[in-house]
C-alpha cells in the first residue's frame, strides 16, 4: 500500500462519469496576479530507486526541521517537476475507487460558476492522470487548506510512477517495501514553497500569493480568488470571471491529515500553507 498526497490547484474528475481523472491546469507561466505553479512529485530520498527523469527538472531539496514536529535534523527530498504537459500513470492495481469528503470538503467548480464547462478534448493542462481505483479522501490540511489523499493497496513490488509526454517516457521507480508500510508521495501544484521568502505576520495573499502565514492572528476568510483563477484553463471558453471570489467549503469540518512526509512537515514548520484559494477542487455529485 502506498499513498498520494494532492496539495494545490488540481481538478477531480471522478464523481459522476467512468473516465475518472485528475487534471492539472498549467500554471508554469502563471497569469497575470497568479505567480508560476509547478507540477511537482516530492519524493524522499530514502524512497528512491531510480529514474529517467529530466535532468534539469530533477532538485534535491535538503530540508532543514527544526522543531517539534519531526526528529530534528536535514532531511534531502527529491522534487520532480513536469515541465511540458504529460499524461501520468501510476502504479494502480485496485479496480474500483471508493471516496470520501470530497463533496463536502472541496469547491465544486461548476456550483461557483454555473456557466463553466469542461471539454475534456481541449483543457490546458500539464499533467492529466487516471484515477482507476483505490480511495480518495479529503483533509485539513493547517487548518485552513483542503487537501487529497489517494491510497492504494494494489501495485506491483516496485511502485513505478509514469510520466508520458509526446514521444519522451519518464520514470520513477520505489524501493522495494514491506507490505505492511505505507510510503507516501506528494503531488502538488503550487508556487515554490521551499525557496518562498519570509514575510512578517499578518501579511496579505497579495503580498506574498501563494501561501499563508499561520499564526498571524487575522481571521481567515472563507472567500478566496487569487490562485483559482487557474481553474479556467479547463473551462471551454477560458471564462475566469466566475472564479475570481469563490465561496469554499469550512475545511475544518473535514478529518485532519494524517501524513508523516517530510515535505508536508517542513512546510508546516516554515507556515508555508497554500492559501485557501490554492486549493483541489472536484466535479460534485
Amino acid at each position: 500500500m502506498y499513498s498520494v498526497h494532492f496539495v494545490g490547484i488540481i481538478y477531480f474528475h471522478v464523481c459522476t462519469t467512468d473516465r475518472k481523472i485528475a487534471l492539472v491546469p498549467n500554471g508554469i507561466n502563471g497569469d497575470g496576479h497568479v505567480p508560476p505553479h509547478y507540477a511537482s512529485f516530492f519524493i524522499e530520498a530514502s524512497l528512491h530507486d531510480s529514474d529517467t527523469w529530466w535532468r534539469d527538472q530533477k532538485f534535491n531539496r535538503q530540508l532543514q526541521m527544526e522543531t517539534a514536529l519531526a526528529k530534528p535534523g536535514t532531511f534531502d527530498v527529491l522534487e520532480f517537476r513536469i515541465p511540458k504537459p504529460a499524461v501520468i500513470t501510476f502504479d494502480c492495481g485496485d479496480e474500483t475507487l471508493e471516496t470520501k469528503d470530497l463533496d463536502i470538503g472541496l469547491p465544486q467548480l461548476k456550483k461557483i460558476d454555473p456557466r463553466f464547462v469542461l471539454d475534456l478534448n481541449d483543457v490546458d493542462t500539464i499533467a492529466q492522470m487516471a484515477i482507476p481505483g483505490g480511495k480518495l479522501q479529503a483533509f485539513q490540511f493547517g487548518g485552513d487548506a483542503s487537501v487529497v489523499s489517494w491510497t492504494i493497496t494494489k501495485h506491483s513490488d516496485l511502485v513505478t510512477i509514469t510520466a508520458s509526454a509526446g514521444d519522451e517516457i519518464k520514470r520513477i521507480t520505489l524501493k522495494r517495501f514491506d507490505r505492511h508500510a505505507s510510503p507516501e508521495i506528494v503531488f502538488s501544484n503550487t508556487p515554490d514553497l521551499i525557496t518562498a521568502r519570509s514575510e512578517p505576520p499578518g501579511h496579505t495573499e497579495i503580498d506574498h500569493p501563494g501561501h499563508k502565514e499561520t499564526g498571524s492572528g487575522t481571521t481567515p476568510s472563507n472567500h478566496a480568488g487569487g490562485h483559482f483563477t487557474l481553474y479556467a484553463k479547463l473551462d471551454k471558453n477560458r471564462d475566469e470571471r466566475g472564479l475570481e471570489n469563490p465561496t469554499l467549503p469550512n475545511v475544518r469540518v473535514l478529518d485532519e491529515w494524517p501524513f508523516e512526509h517530510r515535505y508536508l512537515l517542513f512546510l508546516l514548520q516554515k507556515e508555508q500553507i497554500p492559501m485557501p484559494g490554492c486549493v483541489p477542487t472536484c466535479c460534485g455529485s
